[in-house]
């Protein structure tokens, strides 16, 4: 065989396995790309005292819906939580007692002034809808729940934790023992209580 019939042969029998390789379903790799970062699930899941990733209390809805995390917003008005201010991405949709993923955008400024946690969503110190009053009380000992008909306060109902320096706080309720709803409510909503 001559030497040029044999460089055939090899370079023959290499491209038939690169293409026999690439037909075989292996998913292309994809490219590196550098400086860019993804944010983690912890990180994109916890609703701190100014926000829950980048969505920060004080947005417009443009600015709300550019972040990612948010879907269902529409209109450019407040609607004081009603379904044109959306919900957090991946809120679950059934019928709930409870406000779950919700957001809140005031009827009268148009800016994001509650962010209602659902889930996974928990808050730096690990509290979230589901957790039980010790815990919240653990992480939190200044909250407490309403008081009964006699004053006493109790473990039950609405109650708010301050986040100073934030401008906000969190509204925790309570009910039989377990944390119902959570949220992070801007000192200055006009849309409840």
């Amino acid at each position: 065989m001559s030497v040029h019939r044999r460089w055939f042969v090899i370079a023959l029998l290499t491209t038939t396995a690169l293409a026999v390789s690439a037909c075989a379903g292996t998913p292309p790799t994809a490219p590196a790309t550098s400086g860019a970062s993804t944010p983690s699930a912890a990180a994109t899941d916890t609703l701190t005292a100014t926000g829950y990733g980048a969505l920060q209390i004080g947005m417009t809805k443009a600015e709300a819906t550019a972040t990612g995390l948010t879907s269902g917003i529409s209109g450019t008005a407040g609607t004081c939580g009603a379904s044109d201010d959306g919900t957090l991405a991946g809120a679950p949709t059934d019928d709930s007692d409870y406000v779950l993923g919700t957001l809140v955008f005031s009827a009268n400024s148009g800016k994001l002034v509650a962010i209602y946690a659902y889930g996974p969503v928990a808050t730096p110190e690990g509290i979230t809808v589901g957790s039980t009053v010790a815990d919240l009380k653990a992480a939190y000992p200044e909250w407490s729940g309403e008081p009964d008909e006699d004053g006493t306060v109790t473990d039950e109902g609405r109650g708010y934790v301050e986040l100073p320096g934030s401008g906000n706080t969190y509204r925790i309720v309570a009910d039989s023992g377990k944390v119902v709803e959570l949220s992070l409510d801007s000192l200055q909503q006009d849309c409840y209580e």
